[in-house]
């Protein structure tokens, strides 16, 4: 379903990491509810809601997909069931809350709409859920208040998690979100704000792409974030001689006393440019996929048929873009 995945060794670690850390977070869940009951006299039955069972499937469905969040965390709940009582109970919870709150962060564009749609989501649902339970049980009057305290405490402790765990997972993997790439949709992003100043026909001309790309990745069913960051950035590379394109010359040929080939190049290079400009400010890897990509192996045909009008023995490797061509559909 997604081959993307296998052949990213980041994701793949950070899937393993993620799962992992989920498992070791619900040992250490289990003991400290044993603890907590004991003085607090929360029922053992109970002790599927102290679990952050949302953590693994909200931080996958984020990083990579909602099918991948959802078989994880059923197998996780699944694990889970044979730390305590009420196996079946603990399953059809896992399974539940993985899907919902995995499939209710996707759309999140920021980190303020993660915190608060994971809270609710994973409160709400775990209420729901442990008061259908013990209404079936007929165990409602007896537990109190405490599937409504329980819920709360976990949703808020699991999203507190989710996010902490998001940062180190980008920073450390080079993985993305539409929540960190919509922090590069700032205008007043260095890169941004120089191209506003040196550059500002391109400026001008990304600020275009991106819109269209983005109304183009709508609908298609790709995704928009992504394509419009990427467009904004796509030309960076130009600002290392923006006079030689055509949307900054005000209408001076800076190529006129130029060989074609020697044009070509200019022309071609904003592309290695624009991967040194995205390598030090440190933008995200979709972005430098933008960058690098956004031409594939297109040839230069004006000053190439230039050339060879001229007579002039050419090859026509020296007037393609190097690519590769791009991979993704936002690209």
């Amino acid at each position: 379903i997604h081959p993307e995945i296998v052949r990213s060794s980041g994701k793949i670690w950070a899937l393993g990491l993620i799962v992992l850390s989920a498992l070791l977070l619900n040992i250490f869940s289990v003991k400290l509810f044993a603890y907590a009951g004991e003085i607090f006299s929360i029922p053992p039955k109970l002790w599927y809601l102290a679990l952050p069972i949302g953590f693994a499937p909200i931080l996958i469905g984020t990083l990579i997909g909602v099918r991948t969040a959802l078989f994880s965390g059923l197998f996780i709940s699944l694990v889970a069931a044979f730390s305590g009582v009420a196996q079946f109970n603990m399953v059809v919870f896992g399974m539940v809350v993985s899907a919902l709150s995995s499939y209710m962060v996707r759309p999140c564009r920021n980190y303020r709409s993660l915190f608060f749609t994971g809270f609710l989501t994973l409160s709400i649902v775990s209420m729901a859920l442990v008061v259908v339970f013990c209404w079936c049980d007929g165990s409602l009057d007896s537990v109190w208040y405490w599937p409504f305290i329980l819920p709360v405490v976990t949703g808020i402790g699991t999203i507190v998690l989710v996010q902490f765990a998001l940062f180190l997972l980008e920073t450390g993997f080079d993985l993305t979100t539409k929540m960190s790439l919509n922090l590069y949709s700032d205008y007043n992003h260095p890169l941004l704000k120089e191209m506003q100043i040196n550059a500002p026909g391109t400026y001008h001309h990304s600020l275009v792409v991106s819109m269209l790309a983005e109304s183009a990745a709508e609908a298609i069913g790709a995704d928009p974030v992504r394509a419009r960051v990427g467009a904004l950035f796509h030309d960076a590379g130009k600002l290392s001689h923006p006079e030689y394109f055509t949307e900054n010359s005000n209408g001076e040929d800076k190529h006129r006393d130029l060989s074609p080939k020697f044009s070509a190049m200019i022309i071609t290079n904003h592309i290695r440019e624009g991967m040194e400009l995205a390598r030090k400010y440190k933008l995200k890897r979709p972005i430098r996929e933008a960058i690098e990509q956004h031409h594939g192996t297109d040839l230069v045909y004006y000053f190439y048929k230039l050339a060879k009008d001229s007579g002039e023995c050419i090859s026509e490797h020296d007037f393609r873009y190097p690519g590769p061509r791009p991979q993704t559909r936002e690209t």
